[in-house]
């Protein structure tokens, strides 16, 4: 299988000490070089455990994609799509509205943090999600429609 990731979803992971939820999910990660420097931004202790066998850096080859994407996209999120095209990526782990929805435009399969956690908690990789969700939005300023927050914690019966 092979899953192509943004920014934010590992960065999220990362920050609420969850990243080893995508390591049992799909064992191996593909980044394109973009994000892993937006990464190399966070606090170094975090950025460090992005350096295992299971992340790989790829560079994209589609530029004149990605040339298309970068006017309407971030850097990161542009190479993230271009890289998971392509690979044929199984799928893209991404979370922003608009990164999204031009991925799904070409035929991406994506999820994002919640549709992860959804899945790692249905697999019994993790007991509970709400306390993730919490740290998430509360010191890893990750934001969620309330809504769609009570929706996922329906799904997995947490609510």
């Amino acid at each position: 299988m092979i899953v192509v990731s943004d920014t934010s979803v590992i960065s999220g992971l990362l920050q609420s000490e969850s990243l080893h939820i995508l390591q049992k999910l799909y064992k191996n990660i593909v980044i394109p070089n973009e994000v892993f420097i937006e990464l190399g931004q966070l606090d170094r202790a975090l950025f460090t455990q992005l350096f295992s066998d299971w992340i790989e850096i790829k560079h994209v080859h589609d530029s004149k994609l990605l040339h298309e994407l970068s006017s309407l996209l971030d850097l990161g999120e542009a190479e993230a799509i271009t890289l998971a095209k392509d690979l044929k990526a199984d799928v893209l782990l991404i979370d922003e509205k608009k990164g999204r929805a031009i991925a799904t435009q070409l035929g991406l399969n994506i999820t994002g943090i919640l549709g992860i956690l959804i899945q790692a908690k249905r697999q019994n990789h993790v007991a509970e999600i709400k306390p993730i969700i919490r740290i998430l939005t509360e010191k890893a300023g990750v934001w969620f429609k309330p809504d769609l927050i009570g929706e996922v914690l329906t799904i997995v019966n947490e609510n």
